[in-house]
């Protein structure tokens, strides 16, 4: 069986959509203009750890989206939502990608009191960010997402990978870039992957990573030495707002190319004809904890 022929016919048991075109049909603004909610909650220990996105995208072509968390969302009076970081700028479109450029404000640590402080909680920021639309433009995924900062929530990004059925081929394309008030560059990551589908199990494709830190520059240019592909039919996850289950199919590749230094694992879950990356302690949550919901 071809597994391109799999990943088309085991869909989601909801109506969803493929990426959506620049505009709608009646040429009206692009489908992505609008207010949108990402709540993501996981049980740690005997709380529920609680997260939101706010992400207003205008059809002047400015952005902005505010990141906030609960300690505790069992407990809103005692453990209320705090600011956790900021962002604003403009949008344009980057090919099938959003680019997301402007600055981003960190409110953690001790506060901003001063000037100073300011200075060294505020970044300059961009993203060309991969897009899926489902249930008729109600539903939003970007990704992937500055991952600088290492403790969680900061952390929290997943990828995307678009499926092409002429081609059988799976592909990202991606880039994210961080700096200090400065302009020292503390994250920049751009990234082109290419899956061809060869077997049940097998797989090739081609790597180009640069990637920018503190420490340097680190490119990856070729072709994948190893790749191996694995398909999972009749996975239930959590619908999004805890609204039920959902059976869809799971896909996890195994990766190796010259220059990465150990053996990549990544996992997806399907959202129409594309795929959706996920942690893989979270499958069971991986469209609910990702997913922007459209609320005006």
């Amino acid at each position: 069986m071809r597994i391109g022929h799999a990943l088309i016919t085991s869909l989601l048991g909801v109506a969803l959509l493929a990426l959506a075109a620049s505009c709608d049909s009646s040429g009206g603004e692009p489908e992505w203009v609008g207010h949108w909610l990402r709540t993501r909650s996981l049980e740690v220990g005997n709380r529920v750890q609680v997260e939101r996105w706010h992400l207003a995208l205008e059809a002047d072509g400015t952005f902005t989206e505010y990141h906030e968390e609960s300690y505790d969302g069992n407990d809103l009076e005692q453990y209320p939502y705090e600011a956790i970081e900021s962002r604003e700028g403009t949008w344009r479109e980057d090919g099938e990608n959003l680019l997301l450029t402007g600055e981003w404000l960190e409110f953690g640590g001790g506060g901003i009191e001063s000037l100073d402080d300011l200075a060294s909680s505020l970044f300059g920021y961009s993203r060309s960010a991969m897009m899926i639309f489902a249930r008729e433009g109600d539903l939003l995924f970007l990704g992937p997402d500055i991952t600088h900062f290492t403790v969680w929530p900061h952390a929290e990004s997943y990828s995307i990978l678009y499926f092409e059925t002429e081609t059988n081929q799976l592909w990202r394309r991606s880039s994210v870039e961080l700096t200090d008030s400065a302009g020292q560059v503390l994250q920049r990551i751009d990234e082109r992957l290419e899956l061809n589908v060869t077997g049940s199990s097998e797989c090739t494709g081609n790597l180009l990573s640069v990637t920018t830190d503190e420490s340097g520059t680190v490119e990856i240019d070729g072709p994948l030495t190893f790749c191996e592909v694995a398909v999972s039919d009749g996975v239930e996850i959590q619908d999004v707002g805890g609204s039920g289950t959902l059976t869809v199919q799971a896909v996890e590749f195994r990766y190796e190319a010259e220059g990465l230094g150990t053996l990549q694992r990544e996992y997806f879950i399907q959202v129409g004809e594309h795929y959706l990356g996920y942690r893989p302690s979270e499958q069971a949550v991986a469209l609910r904890n990702s997913a922007f919901v459209r609320v005006d």
